[in-house]
């Protein structure tokens, strides 16, 4: 069925497969080629087939290895709908050369480093607004890497490139001969036009690891190691490649080579004839349409004298042409020292960033902070954090009430007045304890509102984020909100409330700091406040002992991600606690509908969703922050409800307490 859609949608320009005659070479590939079709452009090859045949690798290398972590959709910013007919990412980021520069792997199945340590430098570049422009080894990978990522000049799986650079890191390199990186590749360009003379009769022997530089460089090889900060599989699904591309940068895709590849020479290439070589990995940077027809572009790494404009190819999208799959990204976070190493702005001045901020659209407003954008990275956690750990339970959807008897409008704090803690814009300070708020802070709420309001307490984010321990994460670089709320079942919590408030057992000991609003501070830490010590006493005068003084959980679950069940859940029991990834832009937030504009991802956030409504059209949700109440709407934002806006209705938890 897809493939008479596809022969309906464009039935003067596909190209299909019909299985001709043996043994074609040289020119005769070509002729019989370009008449069968007329998507691309055949030519007499320039490099020979058994020299093609050298340059891949074993088809097992482009399928996903067990076990690969996938990436999760919903944490990319762009929805479906936003995203563009074409996109080339050397346009989209000029700065970074990287992304123009074609290697050549010579006659070695090294395919596999020369995309990941492609996509690599890309990324680096991208995240560090073209600060940091490394050409990633390929030889420190090709040779290093070893049986985890496969057999060298042989082939190698994708994936395990990228975690080879994340566990252990990569240094620079360069072309063959350059005198730039640590370790320049060190196999020699061959055949046709080389200076280097005809290719070895059964290709390259992969290089060995030296872990040193090459004489002359000026850094030892440890000091040189870039790292990445994870890596990932991306899902196939077209648009979830076009998002992650769009956010991040370009991608690595393995998939088969047949005999007519390599006689490409323009065009959008699709398989007309011939066996299939073997496997290849590459780059894919962009993406475009040509009479109808809709393509990938991708580089290639068979040096500038092969294929189309100098090294690339287009390739048809969305048919998973030649078996195309895309088999894994890594954040270009370098530096390992880094709890996240954070994206560099993408615009320096503040100011532009606002103006194209308000320029773009007229859901919410934008507007310079006083603190840098470094101040808000403290007040994060690691993304992962913003998944539910595997196994985690899901309340039952609440059935007694209809999907269509949910109001347009509804907001906690007026539905259960006597619950005054619902309004409490708490400060985290420069601490990733947003996770602890976000629960502590909904706990209570539920506290309140499940006794009719006989228990109006604020519960403490302190006893949480100091005591909860390895289980829930690791304190102010982050932790997993279901955890607390099963803190909360397990070990109870006591009372807490803002810095210095004695009224409560373990009020918060991590201080404001900075401005805010008319009231100053001591200055905020370079970095972020350490995690405090678990007390389990109360803080001098206060009249009940810690064990007392605990409040508990019945139950801990995960909340449907159903617009209506997370509703139905709300005007039910009581506000629910929500991760999500936050990007550049919306430290600049300061009122409106948040919908995600532009902007690297910055890390994660945990916060209480409260209520709900729609303004002109356009449905929210109403989200307690927990940065003070000189922040955004008075301490609260929207953010656009029903599209999973930057994954914050993919990760909702909630529990009943014990009243």
């Amino acid at each position: 069925m897809k493939l008479l859609s596809l022969i309906a949608l464009v039935p003067l320009t596909t190209a299909l497969f019909v299985p001709g005659p043996k043994n074609l070479k040289g020119q005769a590939l070509a002729d019989y080629i370009n008449s069968r079709q007329s998507l691309w452009k055949a030519e007499s090859p320039k490099i020979s087939l058994a020299s093609v045949k050298k340059r891949l690798m074993d088809v097992k290398y482009t399928k996903h290895p067990e076990g690969v972590k996938m990436l999760e959709a919903h944490t990319l910013p762009n929805a479906a709908d936003d995203i563009p007919d074409e996109f080339d990412a050397r346009t989209q980021w000029p700065q970074c050369q990287s992304i123009s520069t074609i290697r050549d792997q010579s006659d070695c199945g090294s395919c596999w480093a020369f995309a990941g340590t492609e996509v690599m430098s890309d990324r680096i570049c991208i995240a560090t607004n073209g600060e940091k422009q490394i050409y990633v080894s390929d030889d420190d990978l090709l040779s290093c890497c070893g049986k985890t990522c496969g057999d060298g000049c042989d082939g190698g799986w994708p994936i395990e490139a990228f975690n080879y650079w994340k566990n252990t890191g990569i240094v620079s390199g360069g072309r063959f001969g350059s005198k730039d990186g640590c370790r320049p590749y060190e196999l020699s360009p061959c055949g046709g036009d080389s200076p280097y003379g005809e290719c070895p009769d059964n290709g390259y022997d992969t290089p060995k690891c030296k872990k040193q530089c090459q004489k002359g460089y000026d850094k030892n090889y440890d000091a040189d190691k870039t790292h990445g900060k994870t890596s990932y599989a991306v899902p196939g699904a077209v648009a979830t490649v076009q998002r992650e591309i769009m956010a991040r940068g370009p991608v690595e895709v393995a998939f088969t080579v047949y005999e007519d590849f390599y006689s490409y020479k323009s065009g959008v290439y699709s398989h007309t004839w011939g066996d299939a070589l073997g496997g290849h990995a590459v780059r894919i940077l962009g993406w475009g349409t040509e009479n109808s027809v809709p393509y990938w572009v991708v580089a290639n790494s068979w040096s500038e004298t092969w294929g189309e404009n100098g090294g690339y190819f287009r390739i048809v999208r969305g048919t998973n042409e030649s078996e195309m799959r895309s088999l894994l990204v890594a954040l270009a976070l370098v530096a390992a020292s880094y709890a996240f190493v954070a994206q560099k702005t993408i615009h320096p001045d503040p100011q532009a960033i606002v103006n194209k901020i308000n320029a773009g659209q007229n859901l919410w407003k934008a507007a310079v902070k006083a603190k840098p954008i470094e101040n808000i990275k403290k007040k994060l956690m690691d993304v992962k954090y913003t998944q539910l750990p595997a196994g985690t339970p899901e309340h039952p959807e609440i059935t007694t009430i209809k999907d269509d008897d949910v109001p347009d409008s509804f907001d906690a704090r007026t539905a259960w007045p006597n619950c005054q803690n619902i309004g409490f814009i708490r400060d985290q300070s420069d601490c990733g304890s947003c996770w602890a708020f976000g629960a502590a802070e909904a706990m209570s709420d539920r506290t309140c509102i499940q006794s009719n309001g006989n228990v109006n307490v604020k519960l403490s984010a302190d006893d949480i984020l100091s005591c909860c321990g390895n289980k829930c994460g690791y304190g102010c670089e982050g932790g997993y909100p279901i955890e607390a709320w099963n803190f909360w079942v397990k070990t109870g919590i006591c009372t807490g409330g803002a810095f210095g408030d004695t009224t409560t057992c373990r009020p918060y000991e991590i201080p404001p700091c900075g401005n805010h609003g008319n009231i100053t501070y001591d200055p905020c830490p370079d970095t972020e406040y350490d995690t405090p010590t678990c007390k389990k006493q109360c803080v001098a005068g206060y009249p009940t002992s810690y064990i007392d003084d605990k409040h508990f959980g019945k139950t801990a679950a995960a909340v449907s991600k159903k617009v209506a069940a997370i509703q139905k859940e709300i005007m039910t029991n009581g506000p629910v606690e929500a991760a999500y990834t936050v990007y550049e832009d919306f430290y600049y937030y300061t009122t409106g509908i948040y919908k995600y504009q532009f902007g690297g991802i910055v890390g994660g956030h945990a916060v209480k969703i409260l209520g709900w409504g729609t303004e002109g059209g356009v449905d929210y949700w109403l989200v307690a922050n927990s940065w003070a109440a000189d922040w955004g709407e008075s301490g609260y934002f929207r953010i656009l409800r029903g599209t999973n806006e930057c994954g914050i209705e993919h990760a909702i938890v909630a529990g009943m307490a014990k009243v």
